[in-house]
């Protein structure tokens, strides 16, 4: 069983760990061009700043997120739902 889990290093020269599915989005850092914010769905209410610029952190998550299955979020609309 694959989990799809990310570990992401930060500024402290830590590391976090974040799943795949829990990330919302990303943007780069204010204060500093090469970390990136990133936002979660649950469990933490400020971003997560990680020590990778914005380019390479896409590349990970996308990278990882070709093996998540989508099919819950998708499906078609009932009559009732169409104008």
């Amino acid at each position: 069983m694959e989990i799809p889990i990310l570990r992401l290093p930060t500024p402290n020269e830590r590391s976090v760990i974040v799943l795949v599915s829990n990330i919302a989005g990303a943007q780069t850092n204010p204060l500093n061009e090469q970390w990136t914010d990133i936002f979660m769905t649950s469990g933490f209410i400020d971003p997560l700043t990680i020590d990778m610029t914005l380019d390479v952190f896409f590349a990970a998550w996308l990278m990882m997120l070709k093996d998540e299955d989508f099919s819950d979020g998708i499906s078609e609309p009932a009559s009732s739902e169409m104008h």
